[in-house]
């Protein structure tokens, strides 16, 4: 299940990914606060049904998380050039 919910989060990276680029910071701390929220409410599962859904409800918002990350090191790496990749 924590593959599916890889799969979810890389779908709606791509899907919202002008808003990523544009509102990046704000992503980055959302899924900050929602990677933080569900750890805390996988420590306290009432059955192994919700700790299942809770473990693919973490894994979205760190996909993000993880995609926003990359995004804004690439962005701002004096080393990155965007033409670099075109021959």
């Amino acid at each position: 299940m924590f593959f599916a919910g890889m799969m979810i989060g890389g779908v709606l990276c791509f899907r919202f990914e002008k808003d990523l680029q544009v509102k990046a910071r704000y992503f980055l701390i959302d899924s900050s606060f929602c990677v933080a929220a569900f750890t805390f409410w996988f420590a306290f599962p009432t059955s192994s049904f919700f700790a299942l859904l809770i473990s693919i409800l973490i894994v979205i918002p760190t996909q993000v998380q993880e995609v926003t990350q990359i995004t804004l090191i690439i962005d701002k790496s004096p080393f990155y050039h965007k033409n670099f990749f075109i021959s």
